[in-house]
Formats: C-alpha cells, sequence, structure tokens
C-alpha cells in the first residue's frame, strides 16, 4: 500500500517536472541563438546585446522565467502531498504545464516593455 505514492512521486516528478525544468532552460537561453540583429523578436542594432540597456532586458527575463518555473514546479509538487491519487492531484499536475505555458507571456513581456523603452 505505501508504494504507490511512493510510486505516483517517481512519475510525478520525472515526466512532469524534468520537462518543466527543460523547457525552462530552453527559455533562459532562447534570446541569445537568436540573430545578433533580432532581439526578442525585435529588430535591433547588431551591437545592442552588449548595451547595459539589453543586459537589463535579459536579466528581468531570466528572473522572469525562473520564477515562473519554479512556481510550475511547486504546483506540480504540490500533487505529492496528498497520500492518494485523486482528481485535484491530476489538476496540479496538468496545473504546472499549464502555467508553464504562462511561461510565454514573459516573452511578450519582455517585447512589449522593450517597445515601450524605444
Amino acid at each position: 500500500m505505501s508504494e504507490m505514492p511512493m510510486l505516483w512521486s517517481a512519475i510525478t516528478v520525472a515526466f512532469f517536472v524534468g520537462p518543466i525544468v527543460g523547457c525552462s532552460l530552453l527559455l533562459i537561453f532562447m534570446p541569445r541563438w537568436t540573430r545578433p540583429d533580432i532581439y526578442f523578436s525585435v529588430t535591433v542594432r547588431r551591437d545592442f546585446r552588449d548595451t547595459p540597456e539589453a543586459r537589463e532586458i535579459e536579466r528581468r527575463y531570466k528572473r522572469q522565467v525562473v520564477v515562473h518555473a519554479l512556481i510550475a514546479c511547486g504546483i506540480v509538487l504540490c500533487s505529492l502531498l496528498a497520500h492518494e491519487a485523486t482528481a485535484l492531484n491530476a489538476w496540479l499536475t496538468v496545473g504546472g504545464f499549464i502555467w508553464l505555458l504562462g511561461g510565454w507571456v514573459v516573452l511578450i513581456l519582455t517585447r512589449l516593455y522593450y517597445e515601450w523603452k524605444t
């Protein structure tokens, strides 16, 4: 009987927290993987990425992604608190992914912030 919660915990961590962390890492490194004249989907000078303003924008973006990922992982890990599989556990597990989808909002907000500053 005590093996089921342990199995549920392992499955949750392996199949839900892992992809959340992986997607978050991808989001963190993605701004540097584009062409030098594209910064958060905005055409900029080629040397813009090295300016203090660009570094601040990227720092703010990375901070938002990390906080967002921690919240998503927290939502999923809350499903481990119950001792049996319930509908609430399922919603909490899926809720982490739903929350992570909202992470794309971070990218959009960063772009809007940059457009507002210029």
